[in-house]
């Protein structure tokens, strides 16, 4: 490899605009390739970044003008392509959600394992935030304890019904694959499972167009079991305003709240919740506890909140460096929506690891069964996409 990682987008619209407005800045990095399936996005993307165009990833692959490619598609079309790109032993950064199921982003991961040369990370850029990196360190040293608890509100992600019918393939299980779960959710649900690891199993909620013109859920409430017996919640919705954005983690030495990019606090007990519990010499005692604001490095002024995932992925390919968000980890947080929408689907619990096989199936259910029509279908400027994706 050059002295640059040159660099390929599959899709021109959306997110990839975002990208491709800071790509430039990224060192060790050029922007050599771009493509396209929509002639007009294609072209206004040439002009606009002076890179040379493909119509096809498959042109894009076979030209040997790229090194690693960042895959922008539609999420439906993640796995053909991530494939493909394995295949021609390209490096690979791929938008969230991997895939639209769990046993297709096992074929990717299967497709990067044996290309094992292929640099292969997913743009789960929230854990580049300093306030979720010092949470993970405090997790990590066990030293709050056992999780008793966690609670996860994610319902700010309000949408209007213009927003969906600003693409045909929006809110349909044909073109969409699913909702809130597999479109706004997936940073959350990976902060989930990267700071509390998996549940064993989940009880879930949906409502399928709620408060929208859509076929696929946009509300979710879900409760979570895991291995050591604590209870977690999760919600989320499209349709609540002003909406809740709260993550909280109970451990047997206090709670520890989390807001992303604004403050950590934790409530630590002088004394173990569960030797309390047994020893207080009142019924109605509490442990003494300390509320304190953990510091945390400031949030950085960056061209894009997606920037320095971007420059942690070229420099694993020039440098060794180890990935902030590996691709093989992508598919936890896709089998939990996945069990969140089984689940609610059947009426019942499911356990975890998820049966992807029946995962596949519900979803072709879904498709066939499907007789909804979209009253309207409006172009987007891509400014709501860009939104969509953060």
């Amino acid at each position: 490899m050059g002295q640059f990682v040159r660099v390929g987008f599959v899709g021109c619209e959306g997110i990839a605009r975002t990208h491709l407005d800071y790509i430039g800045q990224i060192q060790g990095a050029r922007l050599a390739a771009i493509c396209d399936v929509d002639a007009d996005a294609l072209c206004a993307a040439e002009a606009r970044t002076g890179a040379r165009g493909f119509p096809s990833h498959q042109a894009m692959f076979r030209s040997g003008e790229i090194d690693a490619v960042v895959i922008c598609a539609p999420h439906p079309f993640h796995a053909p392509i991530a494939i493909d790109a394995f295949a021609a032993g390209l490096h690979v950064l791929c938008e969230k959600p991997l895939a639209v199921h769990a046993k297709e982003a096992r074929g990717i991961l299967e497709a990067a394992q044996a290309s094992p040369g292929s640099v292969f990370g997913v743009m789960f850029q929230n854990r580049t935030f300093p306030i979720l990196r010092k949470a993970k360190e405090l997790v990590d040293a066990g030293e709050l304890g056992p999780m008793l608890r966690v609670t996860c509100i994610d319902t700010d992600w309000y949408r209007t019904q213009l927003y969906y019918d600003s693409g045909a393939w929006r809110g349909t299980w044909k073109g969409e694959g699913g909702g809130v779960l597999l479109n706004q959710c997936p940073h959350r649900l990976d902060t989930l499972v990267w700071l509390c690891g998996m549940p064993k199993r989940v009880f879930a909620f949906c409502h399928f167009g709620a408060r929208h013109d859509i076929e696929v859920e946009d509300e979710v409430s879900a409760v979570m079991q895991f291995e050591n017996g604590a209870l977690g919640q999760f919600a989320a919705s499209t349709g609540e305003a002003p909406g809740t954005r709260h993550f909280e983690i109970a451990f047997d030495r206090g709670a520890l709240s989390i807001d992303d990019k604004k403050s950590l606090r934790l409530r630590l007990n002088r004394q173990s919740t569960i030797e309390h519990i047994q020893t207080a010499e009142s019924r109605f005692e509490m442990p003494e506890c300390w509320e304190i604001d953990i510091p945390a490095p400031p949030q950085p002024s960056l061209p894009s909140p997606h920037f320095p995932l971007m420059q942690n992925f070229v420099d694993a390919i020039r440098k060794g460096e180890r990935l902030i968000a590996p691709g093989a980890e992508a598919i936890q947080e896709l089998a939990l929506g996945n069990a969140i929408l089984l689940s609610a689907h059947l009426g019942r619990p499911v356990d975890l690891p998820v049966d992807e096989d029946a995962v596949e199936a519900m979803l072709e259910e879904c498709k066939a069964r499907s007789t909804f029509k979209k009253r309207r279908v409006v172009r987007s400027d891509g400014s709501d996409l860009a939104t969509s994706f953060h």
